[in-house]
This record gives C-alpha cells, structure tokens and sequence, in this order.
C-alpha cells in the first residue's frame, strides 16, 4: 500500500521510512510488546493433621489470690512560681536568725541567774544569788566599756513584795563579805528607792560603784569600774563639817553633821545642836536582848505610844546605814518631832543609836540637814 509524503505530497511505497522526494522522515507505528509472565504463588505445604489436647487440671494455690486495688493516677506536678522559690528560703533563714537570737540572749540571762559573781576584770562582785541563797529572774544583761569606764547592768523581775527585802540583805552582805562601804543610804520603806556602795578594784588607780535601784517590778543592779579611789571612811565625808564618833571593841561609828551645827561635849553621849534642833549617837551592848530587831524595835515604839498616845507615833520601817541593818521611827509630842534610828552591828551585841529631834514646824532646809547626818552613818573597822 503507497503513502504519500505529507511535506510534499510524493509517493512513498509502504515501507518506505523517508521519503524518496524531499527526504521527510514518516511515523513508525509501535511495535507490541510480547505479554509479560505473571509469577504465581506456590500451592501450600501440606500441614500435619491437628491432635487433640488433654485438658490441664487446676494449679492449687497455698493463699488467695491478692486483688489489687486500682491505683489513681499519678497527679501531674505543677510548676513551683518563682515567688515561692524565693520567699521559703528567705523564710528559713529569718527562722534560723530568730533562733539564734533567742538561743544567744538566753544563755547570757541563765548564767546571769545562776553566777554567784558578777565578773569585771579582776573583780568578782558576789552576785544576788550568793547573797540570798536563791535565784532570781534576769530579765536583762549588759557590759559595756567606754573611754576607759567598765559598766555592767543587771536588771532583776521579782513579783510580790521582796524587793527591799532583797536588797537590804544584798548591801548587808556586800559590806560584811566583800569590803564595800555605803555611799548612798536607801530607804527601803517607799515603793521605789535608790542606793549606792563602792570599793577599791583589785585592779590599781580603780573603784568600783555599785548602785542599785528597786521598784514594785524588781530592781536593778548597776557596776561602774572606772579610775578612781574610795576613802577607808565609806560614807562619811571627814572634811565636812565635825565628825562624831563612838568607840565599841575594834568598830567605830560616826556621823558627819553638816555646817553651823555646835558640839556640847558635856553630854554623854556627846549632842550637835542647831537652834532648837539636836542629834545625838550612841552605842549600846543588846548581847542580853533575846526578841529580834523587830520585836526589839517594836517594844520602844510601845512606850513611846504609852507616853505619846498611839496617833503620835509613826510606823517603823526597815533600811540599811553603813551597810548595816537599820530600823528607825518617829514620834511627836505637839512641839517637836522625834526621829529614834537604831542600826544593828552583825556581833550581834552592837546597837548603834541615833536620837534627833526638831520643831514639828522647821524648815526644810533642817529637815534636809537632819536627814543627811542620818545618812553620813558609818562604821570604820
């Protein structure tokens, strides 16, 4: 079969593959791939025929069996806020801070009830504790050391009414036992009152001042060490005005009257006077006497009230003076005002007396000298 050229339009014979004119190439029909081999699977091996089982007897069991519980699912963990992370740990130190503080503070206050001294350099001062035979509480302790002055403070809370019990039996003891001399009498009969002692330190060119204050709380104790040097006369100041003095065994008494008032040796004991005014100091052995210094004290008020009537007599309180035990009352006639102060020697034979008596109308000025001399009271070894 002829085809003709489709370039240029010449017969070509069938087979022909260009043509014979113009060189034009013709389509060449496909050519049918042969038909692929599709691979079959092999037919299965023949199995073994199935034996039957023989059935299995039950396993005993020594105990039931354990059923356990469903347990819940574990809770997701949240995420910690920063502020936690800081503030716990910020927590625990402040604890830690307090603590320390509280641990710091309360073993000082301990050992401050429990020592039998107060320690300043050299010097052991005997504490409350050893002078009373028991404790009492420390509420608060200090030292502290500037320019060249030592200072320690103990403060002490006692309930009820011992206060100046305490502390008469506390100058009491630091006179007999430890060789201070009273600088500042205190009057243990008001709520409140203030009193001073001192001694040379064992450490050379230094004293030692204690002062001690009391109130319906408590009281406090405060050591002074600094430069200084403390006369062998205590209290009494022998450059002021005249000295009076009383001779028993070893001991001297004496008091120092202020300025303008006139000795009259003629009395015995001898007497100070001062316009209407007069005080007197005497010595007297009371080894015999078996009452106590208050049952002592309380008779002599008994016939000062058979005399006087009872209105006229006042009552008796309790002190020290040179560091002695102290009892003094007052009475009056209508015209002048007695004062009768008996101080007790720790012989326990000595009775020291000093009598006054003033115009129930003086001046305050005398009422103040009067008082001084009582307080110049003291006792020289």
């Amino acid at each position: 079969m002829a085809k003709f050229c489709t370039s240029c339009g010449t017969q070509n014979s069938d087979d022909a593959g260009f043509c014979v004119a113009c060189g034009h190439p013709f389509e060449q029909a496909p050519v049918a791939a042969p038909p692929q081999q599709v691979p079959q699977p092999a037919p299965p091996a023949p199995q073994p025929p199935v034996q039957p089982v023989a059935p299995v007897a039950p396993v005993q069991q020594p105990y039931p069996p354990t059923t356990l519980a469903p347990q819940p699912a574990p809770k997701k963990k949240g995420r910690v806020p920063l502020a936690v992370k800081i503030i716990v740990p910020i927590g625990v130190v402040l604890i830690a801070i307090v603590v320390g503080i509280v641990l710091a503070v309360s073993i000082p206050l301990s050992n401050a009830t429990k020592a039998d001294y107060y320690t300043l350099g050299a010097d052991q001062i005997p504490s409350v504790k050893l002078a009373l035979g028991q404790t009492r509480k420390v509420v608060s302790t200090s030292t502290s050391i500037s320019g060249g002055v030592t200072t320690k403070v103990i403060k002490y809370q006692v309930s009820g009414t011992s206060q100046n019990k305490d502390m008469s039996t506390y100058m009491v003891y630091l006179h007999d036992k430890d060789g201070f001399y009273t600088l500042t009498d205190i009057d243990f009969s008001p709520a409140s009152a203030t009193g001073g002692l001192g001694r040379n330190s064992k450490d050379s060119g230094q004293e030692l001042l204690l002062q001690i204050e009391y109130d319906t709380s408590g009281y406090t104790i405060t050591i002074v060490k600094e430069k200084g040097k403390i006369t062998p006369n205590g209290a009494g100041d022998t450059t002021n005005g005249d000295q009076s003095s009383s001779t028993t065994g070893t001991r001297t008494p004496a008091i120092v009257p202020e300025s303008g008032w006139i000795r009259d040796d003629s009395s015995d004991p001898p007497v100070w006077n001062k316009g209407d005014a007069s005080l007197s100091l005497s010595v007297n052995d009371v080894s015999g006497v078996t009452q106590t210094h208050q049952q002592w004290v309380q008779a002599r008020m008994d016939d000062m009230k058979a005399v006087y009537g009872d209105a006229q007599v006042s009552d008796s309180y309790k002190g020290t003076l040179g560091g002695l035990e102290a009892w003094q009352f007052g009475y009056t006639d209508g015209t002048l005002a007695f004062r009768e102060v008996f101080i007790f020697d720790t012989d326990g034979k000595t009775m020291y007396e000093i009598d006054t008596h003033s115009p129930v109308d003086d001046t305050e000025e005398l009422s103040t000298e009067i008082e001084d001399t009582i307080d110049s009271f003291y006792v020289v070894d």
